[in-house]
């Protein structure tokens, strides 16, 4: 009776690493036991997965992963792995399980009743630190990830054994003072004992005044060496002799008693430990069930880690699973193994270059695909390459594929690849492939997903073909979702018939008919046999009669579909330059965008910025006409500080209009020498250098009756020297919209207080030279320095500076009414 096997999902929820694997039912004797978990290399990747864990119980769990009995438990798994890499990205990773076994090696040393070792011990401290680690862990990030802390079910802290363990054992395996004071006292008597025995014994050494005598031990006692020609029997015991017998290990009488108070002490210390370690035993064995559940739960978490570094080594995404599924869809899809092989795991663009992905769209009614092609061409990798994303999709892993895969639901998997013969059970190629395809036949739901690879194969090719026919039409009307490779032309003709099968075939170069390994939906493919035998340097006379013996139809159908390869490569190449020059000119476009908006916002910036200067020049006259109105103190004084208030205001008026009407300059560099005069960018006025740069780039300006430092980076060629560099043909505005180095005017009026509070020393020394500056230039003759009054440090740096400033005439604290001691009053030359 023929039970091949396949994979059939029906473990229940609650275990979610349990899997049955059943035979698929039907006639005929037994069939080898290879799975569509062997056939499609689902083992190996899981294996791959194992080598990522960090512990033996968290390798056993990924060789135990199956795909999920059910789409709510596969949708269970992905969703964890998703909240996983998110983790992975904000928190890195997190805590694990140490590098062992515990809770089988406890559960081994309970059965034979013996006590655990120290060492033992000393491991149940460090998995009780792990489990308090990750119990705070998960218990943090349990909103945000609740899919994968559910995984942390089973930690169980407990942190009164973790301390008590702590002090009674070391990882050397030493039982240590702390386990009990009994123990502790013994080991503290030891020590004095000792103490008074080295003491005797180098008395002893001493006395006997013998070259090479020395202290030691035999048989837990304390003995001394000596030469045997001058030891005296009666006064002490000997232990041993060395080999020559020219040395005895003699334990003098006087020393007896310690040595018998130690032996007794050692006695004791033994059975204190004894006890301790039993105590600490039957502690274990207490917490044996919690510590199991936590050693379990640890490895829950690291195999999540664990597919969290799979994923990221295939650069894989999280797939969408339908129940019931609609579609089948993928995005350049790459056979896992072969992007490991490829290096993708360490240089994703190398790999990618050397691996040609797959993509594939089927959807209800169109369940079926017909892939056919020439041999070497990539059918039975694609065909793998499907099966195998199925698999881990179900098994929640990330697929190896671009965003956007979208998977059915499959209570069941089933393969045919490659040959099954078996000896022992009688069975010839052709018998094994015709097991498989009847209990396929049989098990046909729309549930289903079929691997043929080569149907029709192994037999006469028009049985062959007409079983093959029946076979997918049977496929087709059960609504399974099937994935066949074929050579034979007669089933290629079924999509013309059927609404359910799509034909697809793996694209050749148009002009050698070398396989490109690609998957091309919707057009059949030749074989191309005889090209393909010809290339690898077959016989040509026997080429010649092969291809005299094809019969017309044959010879027909292969120039046909051989045309039709050609004219949809042409198709393609012409498709993929016509994107590519779509793509070059919307990027094109898009730089031509973002240039527009570029000059718009300069060009809003330059108004903005004159637009300041106005309102600067607008402020400075209505602060000189408040000054006028409390300073002047007779009528003689008012007209002659009027008059001179009314010539700066026109001054003032004509340098706003001057400054309105005044392009941006362009940011062009200037020679820096003495007398030359510059446009300071920062302050937004031209002057004259006096002196500079040194050597930290500091100019020395002269603007009328002040002189002010800038940086050399700051200096640039004036307004009217910009625009006499112009050409014709270029307007001033279009120089304004294109001077991206123009002006940086302050975009502020002029204060007449400068409030550093709040500032450290540096900031606030710098804040004053710049208000300062600024208040010189706008003609002001007094301003405010707010400082606050706190410890008075800012105070007096702010008084040193004022001291050392060259525009600077005079500075007091401020009066009454002026904001005393937090404020000073700075009268500007």
């Amino acid at each position: 009776m023929f039970t091949p096997l396949a994979l059939r999902f029906s473990a229940p929820l609650e275990a979610p690493t349990e899997v049955r694997v059943s035979a698929l039912p039907g006639p005929g004797p037994s069939a080898p036991p290879s799975t569509a978990l062997d056939l499609l290399e689902f083992n190996k990747v899981i294996e791959w997965l194992a080598g990522l864990t960090s512990a033996p119980t968290s390798a056993a769990l990924a060789r135990a992963l199956t795909p999920a009995s059910s789409v709510m438990l596969a949708r269970a798994r992905l969703a964890a792995l998703s909240e996983g890499k998110r983790l992975a990205e904000t928190r890195g990773p997190w805590p694990g399980p140490p590098p062992c076994a515990l809770a089988d090696e406890l559960e081994h040393d309970f059965s034979q009743g013996g006590l655990v070792s120290p060492r033992t011990l000393f491991q149940v401290a460090e998995l009780l630190a792990a489990t308090a680690r990750a119990a705070r862990y998960w218990a943090d990030v349990a909103s945000e990830a609740p899919e994968a802390a559910r995984l942390s079910a089973g930690l169980t802290p407990d942190p009164d054994l973790e301390k008590r363990l702590r002090a009674s054992v070391d990882a050397e395996g030493q039982v240590l003072d702390g386990a009990s004071p009994e123990l502790a006292g013994v080991r503290k008597q030891q020590g004095v004992v000792r103490g008074r025995l080295r003491e005797k014994l180098d008395r002893y050494k001493t006395l006997a005044a013998e070259d090479g005598t020395f202290v030691t031990q035999r048989n837990d006692r304390f003995v001394v060496a000596v030469r045997a020609d001058r030891f005296e029997r009666s006064k002490g015991l000997v232990h041993d002799a060395s080999a020559s017998g020219q040395t005895l290990f003699v334990e003098p009488f006087e020393v007896c008693a310690l040595n018998n108070d130690l032996a007794e002490l050692a006695a004791r210390e033994r059975a204190e430990i004894q006890r301790v370690l039993r105590a600490l035993t039957d502690l274990a064995r207490a917490a044996l069930p919690a510590l199991s559940a936590s050693e379990g739960a640890l490895a829950q978490t690291d195999l999540l880690w664990a597919r969290v570094r799979l994923s990221r080594a295939l650069a894989a995404t999280t797939p969408a699973l339908d129940d019931p599924g609609e579609r089948f869809t993928l995005v350049n899809a790459r056979h896992p193994l072969l992007w490991r092989d490829a290096g993708g795991a360490l240089d994703r663009e190398a790999a990618r270059a050397r691996i040609v992905p797959l993509s594939l769209a089927l959807e209800t009614p169109r369940r079926v695909l017909l892939v056919s092609g020439p041999n070497m061409g990539g059918k039975t990798v694609a065909l793998k390459t499907l099966g195998l994303t199925a698999l881990m999709a179900q098994a929640g892993l990330d697929v190896a594929a671009d965003e956007g895969a979208r998977l059915p639901w499959c209570a069941l998997v089933a393969a045919d690849i490659g040959d099954a013969q078996s000896i022992e059970a009688h069975l010839s190629t052709f018998a094994a492939h015709l097991g498989r395809l009847n209990a396929m036949a049989v098990a046909s739901a729309p549930s289903c997903l079929f691997l043929l690879d080569e149907l029709g194969s192994g037999t006469d090719p028009a049985e062959g073909a007409s079983l093959g026919r029946a076979l997918l039409k049977h496929f087709a009307r059960t609504g399974a979702w099937v994935v066949a490779t074929t050579h034979l032309g007669s089933l290629k003709v079924l999509a013309q018939e059927e609404g359910a099968i799509v034909n697809a075939s793996m694209a050749l170069d148009p002009e050698t008919l070398a396989p490109r390994f690609e998957l091309v939906v919707g057009v059949p493919g030749g074989s191309h046999a005889l090209h393909i035998a010809e290339r690898l340097g077959f016989h040509p006379g026997v080429l010649a009669e092969a291809r005299a013996e094809l019969p017309e139809a044959q010879r027909s159908l292969e120039t046909l579909l051989g045309d039709v390869t050609r004219e949809l490569a042409r198709a393609k190449d012409a498709k993929a330059q016509y994107e590519n020059a779509e793509a070059r000119a919307r990027v094109a476009a898009e730089a031509l965008e973002a240039q527009r908006a570029e000059l718009a916002d300069d060009a809003k910036r330059a108004g903005r910025e004159r637009l300041a200067q106005v309102r600067a020049l607008e402020g400075q006259v209505q602060v000189l006409l408040k000054d006028a109105k409390t300073e002047v103190r007779s009528e003689e004084k008012s007209r002659a500080r009027i008059q001179e208030l009314e010539t700066r205001a026109r001054t003032l008026a004509r340098e706003s209009d001057r400054l309105v009407d005044t392009p941006v300059p362009s940011g062009r560099p200037i020679a820096l020498a003495p007398g030359a005069t510059v446009f300071v960018r920062d302050l937004g006025v031209t002057a004259k250098v006096v002196e500079g740069p040194d050597s930290e780039g500091r100019v020395t300006l002269e603007r009328g009756t002040w002189r002010i430092q800038s940086k050399a980076d700051q200096l640039f060629a004036p307004p009217e020297a910009v625009a006499g560099t112009r050409a014709g043909g270029r307007s001033g505005a279009a120089d304004r919209a294109g001077g991206r180095g123009g002006v940086m005017v302050p975009d502020s009026e002029p204060a007449l207080a400068i409030d550093v509070r709040g500032l450290d020393q540096e900031e606030a020394l710098r804040s004053l030279d710049e208000g300062l500056d600024r208040a010189v230039l706008s003609g002001l003759d007094e301003v405010r320095v707010i400082h606050g009054v706190g410890k008075g440090i800012l105070r007096e740096a702010i008084a040193r500076q004022l001291r050392l400033h060259p525009h600077v005439a005079d500075s007091r604290l401020g009066g009454h009414g002026e904001g005393g001691r937090g404020v000073t009053i700075v009268r500007l030359r």
